[in-house]
């Protein structure tokens, strides 16, 4: 026979072809073009060197002559069994179709036999094969589910276990969306940790990273299950607030803030502290203004010393 490729979850394939010489198999594309056959099937058509391309219905029938619609099965009914005649010879064959990662494996063995013992053997063969389908579908969807944690491990931060940027931006259009189209209120809040660069530098990366570490726990402690905890970059974090207005979101800020500083750090007792800028979604806001206001805001926070809660609601530069 000619060597046919065969994917990987149908390799009990190959030991029915050890152990048989008069299989006829066909492999073809879900479109029904021929990609590849054996020999009985080659030797048994006219033009041999010209069948890969063509379509598997110009070579094969029904016992009555008519179009098999058998071979337009789809994947979710295989493997199936069925009776098929080919054209050029008419000679009749049982056989099998089974899912491939290429489209369609047809196997079939000549009714020249006991029709029993050849119903017996493809049964076999079924039974192998769809054991073989159920593992392979097993084992897409252990697969599926290491690409969701991949995808979700590309939207996590690696140190808090927070959101990331990637996140939030896919997170906060989805959110100002519902927002306007269920008219709720949306609000953010923008945070940066006080004097961060003089913690790293007196107690090392090592140092800032417990503070990172404490201040993310803080904040996923005080959000509810439809608020997104943010960690930006560096020392700088978002939480996202939907359903909110700008009051429970003060509120909630200032425990933030003052919980921060009553926690102690490091040996020495050292307190950190934060700032946090709010706003409120408004009408006519779009991604980076909203965005640009939090910021505002928590820019007042810091240069108006530190460890404070601003709310700004227009982005207009104040007077």
């Amino acid at each position: 026979m000619t060597d046919l490729v065969l994917p990987r979850h149908l390799d009990v394939f190959r030991k029915h072809l050890a152990d048989s010489t008069g299989l006829l198999m066909i492999r073809y594309a879900p479109d029904h073009t021929i990609l590849a056959a054996s020999e009985v099937f080659i030797s048994q058509i006219p033009d041999a060197g010209n069948f890969i391309g063509e379509s598997v219905h110009d070579y094969m029938c029904d016992p009555d002559g008519r179009d098999c619609s058998l071979l337009s099965t789809t994947h979710s009914e295989l493997p199936i069994t069925f009776t098929i005649q080919l054209k050029p010879t008419g000679n009749t064959y049982l056989c099998g179709l089974y899912p491939d990662d290429s489209g369609f494996i047809l196997v079939g063995e000549t009714l020249a036999e006991s029709e029993d013992e050849k119903l017996q053997r493809m049964a076999l063969m079924t039974n192998e094969l769809a054991n073989l389908t159920l593992e392979l579908r097993r084992r897409n969807a252990e697969l599926e589910l290491a690409n969701q944690t991949i995808r979700e491990l590309t939207r996590v931060d690696p140190l808090t276990g927070l959101a990331n940027r990637r996140h939030f931006a896919e997170a906060l259009d989805t959110a100002m969306t519902f927002a306007r189209r269920h008219e709720q209120p949306l609000s953010l809040i923008s945070i940066d940790i006080d004097r961060f660069k003089t913690i790293n530098d007196t107690y090392g990366h090592d140092g800032g990273d417990e503070v990172l570490r404490v201040f993310s726990d803080l904040l996923r402690e005080s959000c509810r299950n439809e608020d997104l905890p943010v960690r930006l970059g560096g020392e700088e974090f978002l939480l996202l607030l939907p359903n909110t207005v700008i009051d429970e979101a003060f509120t909630l800020a200032e425990r933030l803030r003052e919980r921060m500083s009553k926690t102690v750090f490091f040996s020495g007792g050292r307190s950190v502290t934060a700032s946090f800028g709010l706003t409120q979604l408004t009408e006519g806001d779009n991604y980076f203004n909203f965005m640009k206001r939090a910021d505002m805001a928590l820019y007042e926070a810091k240069s108006g010393g530190r460890n404070k809660t601003v709310v700004r609601m227009t982005s207009e530069a104040a007077k």
